[in-house]
Parts: C-alpha cells; sequence; structure tokens
C-alpha cells in the first residue's frame, strides 16, 4: 500500500494493521519523523522523504490512498497514479468537496483555503476527480458520500444508500477555523435531497477508482459506532453482492468488541421463542470470520411508517399503529424486576421500585426505526439485549422518548404521550437518570470527537453574532465626539495611528466627551489642550491608566470625559496615539499590568477586567 502523505500518524498505523507492507510518501521531513516515531513499532512501515514526482519511478501497489495532499495539475497525477498502481490495484481518493454544502452555510475549508472558489484550493470536484481517474486509465469508479465530512466520518453514503433528512442532524467538525451559521444545514439537505441533488452539496467524497469493475461485495452504507468503549465499539455495513442481493453486518471495530459483536448469536437463539410469543420476529444472522451477518429485508421500519401517515395528516392512524405496538411490547412482561450489581454497573444505582414487571427478553432498544414493516413486524437490531432484569417501564419509556426526540419534542411532548401511558414525572425523570448511565456506560469513558469539538474547535457563530461582529469591528475603526449626549463629529479611524482634531464648546453645554472607539484598545499621549497650550482635565471611563502614558479601555463605550467648567466658547485641541484596536491584545495587557500593579484601586479594577474577558482570577482568562 502506498500512502501519499504522513499527516496522520494514527491512520498510517491502522493502514499497517491491514497490510502486508505500506509506505509513507511525503515531502515533509518533520511529519515524517513524527509519525516514525509515534510507530516505532510497525516495522512493515517504510517512510519515504519526497515529492510524488521524485517518486514517480517507484515500484507498483496494491492500493494507493490519497488523503487531503497537496494536488499537483491533474494531468500529473493521471500519469502518477497510472505508474504506481498494479494493473489489478486501486486508488482511493478521499478529498472535501469545494461545492459542499458547509461551505456555503459558513464552514471554511479545514486544511488552508480560506475563500471559496480559489484557484490554488487543493480540493477538487467530483467532476474534476471522474476525469482525473478517467486520464489515468481507471475506468470504474465507486463514489461514496462521508458524512459530515472524510476526516470526522459518522456515516458514509453512496448513490444506492442516500441518507435520509433526519440522518444529517449538524454534526459540528471545524477544529481549525471558525465557522459562521448561515443557514439551517439540516432544512437545506432536506430539501436538496428531495430534488436528488445530494452528490452534488456532499460536504465530502470517498472515491474508489480501479481499471476493471470489482467482482467482490460492495457497501452501500456504512454507519461507525466506534466513538464508544472499545469493547463496544461497531461498524455496521449493508453490503450488496454481484447478483445485486443485499445483506447487513456487524464487525468490531478492533479485537476488544469481538465478544460483544459474536455474542448476537446466541442473542438470535435465545429471542426467537421470546418474540414468537409477542407477534415479533428477531431479524436472521449467522456467524462469519469477520463480524455477524443479518439477513436483508425488504420494508419500511415502524418509525418511517409513522411518519408518513403524519406528514399526510393520518394522525389518529399514526396514533393507533404506536399504541398497537406499545401493546406487543408489553406482551414481553417477565417475571418482577431486582436489582443486580450487572444492571446498577450499566443503568446505575438507581431506586427502581422492586416488583415491577421486568422485560423477558432484556433488549432495551425496541425502538419504532427498529422494527421492520415486513411479514409481521421484524426486529431488526438487538445488539443491546442484557442477561440481567431490566424494568419493562423503561423499555416503553426510551420507545416514547426517542420517537419524540426525533421531532424535537421530548421535552413538551404536545401530544401528551407519557400522560397517556401513566408516566409521572417522577418516573420519568427516574428512567431519564438509567438512560444517562447507559449512555455513559457505552463510552466507557472514553472521549468523543464531539467532546474533543467543544474543548478545541475556535467555534461556530450564529448569523446574529456575525453581524454583531461585524457591527462591533466597523465601530472599533470610528471615533465620536458627543455634546450633551448628541454626536456632533464621527471620524473613520481606519489605518491611522495618530489622531488630532479640534472640539469648541458651545456656551450652553454642561457634558463633554469622546468616544475614542467602540470597544477595547489602549491609547497613548492623550492630550487634551486649550488655543493657548494649557493643559485640560479629563477622566477615563472603562479606562485604566497603565505605565508611562498609556490608558487602556476595555468597555463597550469607552469614553474621555472633559470638565466643561470655564470652556464655554473655548476651541479644544484633541490628540492622541492609537496603540491598540486589538481586544486580546488589550486583555492581555491589561491584566498582566494590574496582577503586577496590585495598587490604587488595583484589585476592583482587576476584577472588573476578568469579569468583562469572562473569567475570574481563581479560574484565569479566556
Amino acid at each position: 500500500m502506498l500512502e501519499v502523505g504522513a499527516g496522520s500518524p494514527v491512520l498510517t498505523a491502522f493502514l499497517a494493521a491491514h497490510a502486508k507492507e505500506i509506505v509513507c510518501l511525503d515531502d515533509q521531513a518533520e511529519r515524517i519523523e513524527e509519525s516514525a516515531r509515534q510507530n516505532a513499532v510497525q516495522a512493515k512501515i517504510r517512510y519515504v522523504c519526497q515529492t510524488v514526482t521524485e517518486y514517480s519511478d517507484a515500484e507498483q501497489f496494491d492500493l494507493v490512498l490519497l488523503a487531503d495532499v497537496d494536488q499537483p495539475a491533474l494531468s500529473d497525477w493521471a500519469g502518477l497514479l497510472d505508474l504506481w498502481t498494479k494493473p489489478e490495484g486501486k486508488v482511493l481518493l478521499a478529498v472535501e468537496n469545494p461545492y459542499g454544502l458547509r461551505g456555503f452555510s459558513g464552514c471554511r475549508e479545514e486544511q488552508g483555503a480560506s475563500v471559496w472558489g480559489q484557484q490554488t484550493m487543493r480540493i477538487r470536484s467530483l467532476q474534476q476527480c471522474a476525469e482525473l481517474f478517467r486520464k489515468a486509465g481507471f475506468s470504474s469508479v465507486q463514489t461514496y458520500y462521508p458524512y459530515p465530512d472524510h476526516l470526522y466520518t459518522a456515516a458514509i453514503y453512496s448513490d444506492a444508500w442516500l441518507p435520509k433528512t433526519e440522518e444529517l442532524k449538524p454534526s459540528m467538525r471545524n477544529f481549525t477555523q471558525p465557522a459562521v451559521t448561515l443557514f439551517d444545514e439540516q432544512t437545506a439537505f432536506g430539501q436538496i435531497l428531495e430534488e436528488g441533488n445530494f452528490p452534488l452539496f456532499s460536504n465530502a467524497y470517498l472515491l474508489l477508482a480501479s481499471r476493471k469493475a470489482p467482482v467482490s461485495d460492495r457497501p452501500l452504507y456504512v454507519k461507525c459506532s466506534n466513538d464508544r468503549a472499545p469493547e463496544r465499539a461497531i461498524i455496521t455495513r449493508i453490503m450488496e453482492k454481484p447478483d445485486g442481493s443485499r445483506y447487513v453486518e456487524k464487525l468490531p471495530a478492533g479485537k476488544e468488541a469481538e465478544p460483544h459483536v459474536f455474542r448476537l448469536a446466541e442473542q438470535y437463539r435465545r429471542l426467537c421463542p421470546i418474540y414468537e410469543k409477542a407477534g415479533l420476529m428477531p431479524n436472521v444472522c449467522e456467524k462469519t470470520e469477520a463480524g455477524m451477518r443479518f439477513a436483508w429485508v425488504e420494508g419500511k421500519t415502524l418509525a418511517e411508517e409513522r411518519e408518513e401517515l403524519r406528514k399526510k395528516g393520518k394522525k389518529a392512524e399514526a396514533d393507533t399503529l404506536l399504541a398497537d405496538y406499545l401493546d406487543q411490547v408489553q406482551l414481553l412482561a417477565g417475571g418482577p424486576f431486582t436489582r443486580t450489581p450487572a444492571f446498577c454497573e450499566v443503568f446505575g444505582d438507581v431506586s427502581v421500585p422492586e416488583g415491577m414487571p421486568s422485560s423477558l427478553d432484556g433488549n432495551i432498544d425496541l425502538l419504532p426505526h427498529n422494527i421492520l414493516q415486513a411479514d409481521g413486524r421484524q426486529v431488526i437490531d438487538y445488539e443491546w439485549t442484557f442477561p440481567f432484569p431490566v424494568p419493562l417501564r423503561f423499555v416503553l419509556y426510551r420507545i416514547l422518548y426517542y420517537d419524540l426526540h426525533a421531532r424535537g419534542e421530548e421535552q413538551t411532548d404536545p401530544e401528551g404521550l407519557y400522560t397517556r401511558y401513566g408516566f409521572t414525572e417522577e418516573e420519568r425523570a427516574l428512567y431519564a437518570v438509567m438512560e444517562q448511565h447507559f449512555q455513559q456506560w457505552l463510552l466507557g469513558g472514553k472521549r468523543t470527537i464531539d467532546d474533543s469539538y467543544l474543548e478545541e474547535s475556535p467555534g461556530r457563530f450564529s448569523l446574529e453574532e456575525t453581524r454583531e461582529l461585524v457591527d462591533w469591528e466597523a465601530g472599533r475603526t470610528w471615533m465620536r465626539v458627543f455634546l450633551d449626549g448628541v454626536c456632533i463629529r464621527k471620524e473613520n479611524l481606519r489605518g491611522k495611528k495618530q489622531v488630532h482634531t479640534a472640539v469648541t464648546v458651545a456656551s450652553d453645554v454642561s457634558e463633554l466627551y469622546i468616544q475614542p472607539f467602540a470597544g477595547t484598545g489602549i491609547l497613548a499621549g492623550i492630550r487634551i489642550q486649550d488655543r493657548e497650550g494649557r493643559d485640560i482635565p479629563w477622566q477615563p471611563q472603562d479606562g485604566l491608566k497603565l505605565d508611562r502614558d498609556r490608558f487602556g479601555f476595555y468597555g463597550r463605550e469607552p469614553q474621555i470625559r472633559i470638565e466643561t467648567a470655564g470652556l464655554a466658547g473655548k476651541e479644544l485641541t484633541v490628540s492622541w496615539q492609537i496603540i491598540s484596536l486589538t481586544e486580546t491584545d488589550t486583555a492581555v495587557y491589561c491584566l498582566q499590568f494590574l496582577e503586577a500593579q496590585m495598587q490604587r484601586g488595583g484589585v476592583r479594577q482587576l476584577t472588573r477586567l476578568y469579569e468583562y474577558f469572562g473569567g475570574n482570577r481563581n479560574h484565569g482568562k479566556r
């Protein structure tokens, strides 16, 4: 295998675990050294520090991987790929789509390009990629659509299995570039899917190219559940055989998860007689060398049927469908619930009343989207089936909760489903705690991508916040003079380092102040004089005297206030030097100064500054 680029040592190690040998090609010596250091134990990784064109006379490979690499001219790549790849070899290209919807909604390309349409962008459109492979002699190209992107993928779709709107919930992945939310991406994707344009607006592509059409089974859809604890991390795939038939498989994401996956075979055998009594059927599964294979069954899920009825205005029929299903689930009532150590490990040490009916099957995931309406009702997913007693009421609660959650109504419950099925607020609170413990148990303390996003991302700004920032930044470039609260002069300071202006004090003015800018900044050499050169006293508002003749201003509307007594009819000259209009620089400068100079009310000023900049003395500054 040839991996072009050593930017991700973790990816290199993963590939090495699945290849006889991997050559990692990169022209950045420091990236090669870092990857080699992290993968020191991987003897079958060979690092080459050359440019792609320097490596043009290299050996041929079974698989060439291109992921976020600097792309030279398409014609150059075509020749290189043809040279590198064996006759039966393949090329996998992972690339961001320049027409990806998140780009239009305000998320910049992560790897450097900051302007849409920039000619030097490394990313290529789907049409350009197809042309590249055509020129390289690859007649077969399988196209996949990773979501939310190819770097932090949660699911992978294909032309044969496109996503549903509800699956494309906003999943932020801007780890290096700040982003702006200009519109609701899920709503926009819904319209795009209806009109058949998802391939054009997918955020990224995975393209698998070969010279001949593949004869092996190929994936149509992949769901990554690998952010769980290692012993519960799995991959779910919908596969298609060359004859067009399909099946579903669950694979362990690592060796630690193999027992979790393979125990599904025993669960299937145990559930068959139990579900038969309730008119349900577990989907047929069999063990394979890699994981578990499930039979493909055509049909709609119970959730899909209910949603279709609701959209057609047939709410009563949708309610009847749910009620009928809940009656079936209640036929799975088993013996009295007893709390066990295994139960407490998964669901927490909660005070569930003992003696209430437990679930006969132990499956807490009998949700409508796991029930297929085909020749009866088939349970297509029974991964979360437990061998210890679980309250049946908790299973019913989860069915209602996630039915409401799909519509964003889990908090309000406008139709009163909880009340209809006898769930008190206390009981719901108890089951909510159980669900929270279950989700934490799934993760096993693992730090998820979403956790990393919250801690590391520069963040996304709403449209309202962005407009406020724009107005705020624009205001920082204007100086204003006020007489009795009325602005009599406005001057743009953009690009200026010195300010020099004149103000005439009217005879009836009682208040005179100057707003040097809106927001934070540092000024030096503030001088206010009359025509005779005498200094006129002034006071800062939301300002602090720093070293020498510098003042730091940190309020939203800082002011230089001038005492008007005895100034009626006089002309004043006002001047200062602009040191900084950068909010961060001002914050750091003022805070460091005050921490070193705890005097003249410094403690009070320091507290105000920390409050303004979003922190406190105990927790540090933002």
